[in-house]
């Protein structure tokens, strides 16, 4: 039987799901648009990713292209890049 990943608040796993999302987007090594699919893929719950990468975009921190990527903003990406 398979494991079942720990239910978590609405709330929590958005933030958790829009974190990881923003986590490999900004890894410096690998700066790229990333397709939605990847993105699903690596981080699971194909819903939850949807609604993080809308989020995001609503935010101003991701930008999408038509055909299904997804790439960190230059606000983003400077903000990681200060020392706070």
């Amino acid at each position: 039987m398979p494991e079942q990943e720990p239910s978590c608040e609405p709330t929590v796993c958005d933030s958790r799901t829009q974190s990881a999302i923003m986590t490999v987007l900004l890894v410096h090594h690998d700066q790229r648009p990333w397709a939605t699919d990847e993105l699903v893929r690596d981080i699971g719950r194909p819903r939850d990713v949807l609604d993080a990468i809308s989020n995001l975009h609503g935010a101003g921190l991701t930008h999408r292209t038509t055909d299904g990527f997804v790439f960190a903003s230059r606000a983003a990406i400077h903000m990681d890049r200060l020392d706070l």
